[in-house]
Order: C-alpha cells, then structure tokens, then sequence
C-alpha cells in the first residue's frame, strides 16, 4: 500500500479531538501579570518654560525623587521657590559666610524633606526606605560654580544620589 493511501486511511479513522483552552488561557494570564508589573510608571514633570535642558544621551528612565529645578532667576524644591538668582548666579547674601558652597535655604528645605521622607520609612515599617535621591533639572545656561553649590549643599544634606536631567540627543 502506498503512503498517501495509508495516510488518507488514518485520517479516516481519527477521531474528532477539542482543543483545551485552560493552558492558553493561564498561559495568557501570567503574561499579562508579568507586562503589568514591569511596567514602569513613574512620571516626572516636565520642566517650567523658561528652563532648557541641556541636550545629552538617556542611559536610564528617571524614578521618582525629590525635585530640584534651577532657572537662571530662580530655584525650586519640590515646586517651592526658596533662592532667587541673579543670571545664574547666587546673591552673596544667600551663601553661607563660614562656608562658601553651602546655601543655608536650600540645606533647610532639603533637610526638611529628609526627615519627612524618614518618618514616613518609620510609618510604613520600612517598606519605603529614604535613599537620598534628588533628581535635578539644571538650565543649559547656569554657570558651574552655582551647580557645584547646589550639589554641594545636596550632598551635605543628605541627597547624595544626584540624577541629573538631560534632552535625549535626538530632540
């Protein structure tokens, strides 16, 4: 007997078969779960008009942290004005007089929101933990010594992990 002739034959003699739908459907579920928790929704806002970003390569999505914007006339926390600057520049009145890269408004601020953030670790028995993150929006304009005081000042207070904010290369 031929191959095609046994084929056709068995063919003949199969029975009618369902196809079982709970492994796709548990298959699709777990995937949905997984697209879900990996899922990255954190938003940071966008920076005020009269900031521009400097233009460089995004290696990583930004995560939540405490804001620090800085325009040429002023700087913000957490949508704050605390320092008001002359073009990009620090009055000497707002700098420290026994330390010349520290600024004692922007210390406060921060260390304020340092002991926020620490309480709410304690409230929520650990399950958020205070990193000292700041995530800072710098105009392409501002000179580097007020940059260098405002990381310096960071740092002092706690905000030692610094993520500076960039325009993707291509925009």
């Amino acid at each position: 007997m031929s191959i095609v002739k046994k084929m056709l034959k068995d063919a003949q003699k199969t029975k009618d078969s369902h196809l079982n739908l709970n492994s796709l459907l548990d298959m699709l579920t777990l995937l949905v779960v997984f697209l879900m928790k990996s899922m990255n929704s954190t938003v940071i806002a966008a920076p005020p008009e009269d900031i521009r970003l400097p233009s460089s390569y995004v290696g990583e999505e930004p995560k939540e942290a405490l804001m620090i914007q800085v325009s040429p006339t002023y700087i913000t926390i957490n949508n704050k004005k605390l320092v008001l600057l002359k073009d990009g520049k620090f009055l000497m009145e707002d700098i420290a007089k026994n330390d010349l890269y520290l600024v004692p408004a922007i210390e406060k601020e921060l260390l304020a929101e340092a002991e926020k953030s620490k309480d709410i670790e304690k409230k929520s028995q650990e399950l958020f933990k205070f990193k000292g993150t700041a995530f800072i929006q710098i105009d392409k304009s501002i000179e580097y010594s007020t940059i260098k005081r405002i990381l310096y000042t960071s740092s002092v207070a706690g905000y030692g992990d610094m993520k500076l904010a960039t325009v993707g290369s291509g925009e």
